[in-house]
């Protein structure tokens, strides 16, 4: 059975046309990539902000509600949302590479082509960005656990 897309050629469309909405993803999720950046940048500024400025200076740390339970949990809260922001922009950036990819196959078929034959070889799932982010952001979590552990059990 034919389908919608069997009856789409390449260059149906203006070349501009293609060309302004293949780069028109790349700029939506390019703008995501830098909303999370600034995200984990405001983060991490915060979270050192907290451990710098939040605990006691003592020899002997007395740690009260406020620097045993209040910061830690707010550091907590700041970086778990930071990690849902980069988890859930990563789902966005993928959705917006797979119909930029689309309308290559669709409209530019020779271009797509190109696309699929000449693929990134240095494959490093645990070291890409936004992984890296998640794993500051997670380090952070445990960090503030510590504090957070000692007061309830202290």
């Amino acid at each position: 059975m034919p389908t919608k897309n069997d009856d789409l050629q390449e260059n149906q469309l203006p070349e501009d046309y293609v060309c302004m909405y293949y780069e028109h993803q790349y700029e939506r999720f390019g703008r995501l990539e830098e909303q999370g950046l600034i995200i984990t940048n405001v983060v991490i500024t915060l979270s050192a902000a907290i451990f710098g400025f939040g605990f006691p200076k003592d020899k002997i740390v007395v740690l009260n509600p406020i620097s045993g339970l209040a910061v830690p949990l707010l550091m907590i809260i700041a970086n778990g949302f930071a990690m849902w922001y980069i988890f859930r922009a990563n789902q966005f950036i993928g959705f917006h590479q797979e119909r930029a990819k689309k309308i290559l196959e669709l409209f530019a078929h020779s271009l797509w082509e190109l696309d699929q034959e000449i693929q990134w070889k240095y494959k490093q799932p645990l070291w890409r960005r936004r992984i890296v982010q998640l794993y500051i952001h997670g380090l952070l979590v445990l960090l503030a656990l510590i504090p957070l552990y000692m007061f309830l059990v202290g």
